[in-house]
């Protein structure tokens, strides 16, 4: 019949599309009693005949009324009962994988961390973290990292809490703890000796170094001109080192002790560290600075060197002292950093030709020694010239008391002084090159 049609009551208690309603019901609240898949559950009464998955779930209505899950929800079924085709195009768990597929490959279509992820044909709209790196699979499968593997992710994608228990690294600090420490989870020299909580499984080699430069710089050097020293501390290891700290000597060149006007101190950490704290290449600068002082002045200059220390994860302390930053000196020490003081300075080279220029050899500042001695010696250590009171007339010819007569020009070479300011500090030695 035609609904349509109908101009009397329903007397037949009939179900003619099968789907469990009466017609006379279907009739009554407005569904189909000529369409199986049209009728409310609720109104179930009779059996139901029509052998239809309505909504494609791949089990039977009649099976979901009976066990009581939804025959008009595709998403609300028990995979057991699937009998039939799944023709409903849905992903009810929301781990990006069609219900269909994941029947079809043995994962549960109901849980969205059982599937594979070559099967992700959908958009991931499940908002979970199935490995528990802290990384929501949705994020993980679009940068290509594995979301059943909480060992393989990235540390700047995590927005969740990490809850899988691991320590990715075998440092024996998890990944969590490392996260929240600021220390790298894959690599196993980069974690607080503090965190450790589970077995070292690592057979990494992990070596702590750390090594010092000091440079000065100075716009002038008399008194009341200001010495500013800056101090590189790096990291040259492989592992995270705390409890970094400076310990300054300060002098004149003569070995007297002076104090710096300022510092040292942190200025800053180019990876961003905080002071103390220098992870696997990185550096860290700080400042100082010192006033000259008549007393810094009248010794001849300063000398200056720092002590840096910094702890390994092992609790293994690394130190160095400062080197001046001269890779040119022809050595490999860590030399102090020497700042010359005052105006004497001796020209080490001269050319006593009888032109005019450079004829003898000058010593700034000479005059404020006036009971100065001076003594030239040749390379074997005969003394070819020698003055008390020096004033810059020294013109290559010998005076006495060597090799040569009194009054001979000094062959062109290499010679040496040894300099005696007669102000109570140790004199001063060098060579000069004797030129024509």
């Amino acid at each position: 019949y035609n609904v349509a049609d109908i101009t009397e009551p329903i007397t037949a208690n009939t179900d003619c599309d099968g789907d469990g309603v009466l017609d006379v019901t279907e009739i009554g609240v407005g569904t189909d009693p000529n369409d199986s898949c049209d009728y409310n559950v609720v109104d179930i009464t009779e059996p139901i005949t029509s052998g239809v998955d309505c909504d494609g779930d791949g089990v039977l209505d009649s099976t979901e009324v009976a066990v009581g899950t939804d025959p008009t929800d595709p998403c609300d079924y028990n995979v057991v009962d699937i009998t039939e085709p799944i023709t409903a195009t849905v992903d009810c768990d929301g781990d990006g994988v069609l219900d269909v597929t994941e029947v079809g490959s043995g994962t549960d279509p109901n849980d969205p961390c059982d599937y594979n992820v070559a099967d992700i044909t959908e958009p991931i709209t499940a908002g979970i973290d199935c490995d528990g790196d802290g990384v929501l699979d949705v994020t993980e499968v679009g940068n290509g990292t594995d979301p059943s593997d909480p060992c393989d992710y990235n540390v700047s994608d995590i927005t969740e809490p990490i809850t899988a228990g691991v320590d990715c690294d075998g440092d024996g600090v998890l990944d969590e703890i490392e996260v929240f420490d600021g220390t790298d989870p894959f690599d196993p020299c980069s974690y607080d000796p503090n965190s450790i909580t589970e077995p070292v499984t690592t057979t990494a080699d992990c070596t702590a170094a750390i090594e010092l430069t000091k440079i000065a710089d100075t716009f002038g050097t008399d008194v009341g001109d200001i010495i500013y020293y800056t101090i590189y501390v790096e990291n040259t290891g492989n592992v995270t080192l705390t409890d970094v700290s400076l310990v300054d000597t300060f002098m004149d060149i003569n070995g007297n002790p002076l104090t710096l006007t300022t510092g040292p101190s942190f200025d800053s950490a180019d990876l961003g560290s905080i002071e103390g704290t220098l992870i696997p290449g990185e550096i860290a600068t700080y400042s100082a600075t010192f006033i000259i002082t008549q007393d810094a002045v009248t010794q001849g200059g300063v000398s200056n060197s720092v002590l840096g220390m910094g702890v390994g994860p092992n609790f293994d302390v690394v130190d160095d002292v400062s080197d001046d930053g001269d890779d040119f000196d022809g050595n490999t020490e860590d030399d102090p950093t020497v700042t010359d003081l005052g105006c004497l300075l001796i020209f080490n080279e001269f050319s006593p030709n009888g032109d005019g220029v450079n004829d003898t050899l000058v010593i700034n500042c000479i005059e404020n020694y006036p009971e100065n001695t001076l003594e030239i010696y040749n390379r074997w250590g005969n003394i070819v010239y020698e003055k008390r009171g020096y004033f810059n007339e020294f013109d290559g010819i010998s005076n006495g008391r060597s090799v040569l007569n009194v009054g001979e020009m000094l062959p062109v070479g290499t010679y040496y002084y040894v300099l005696d300011l007669a102000d109570g500090q140790e004199p001063k030695v060098g060579w000069i090159y004797i030129n024509r």
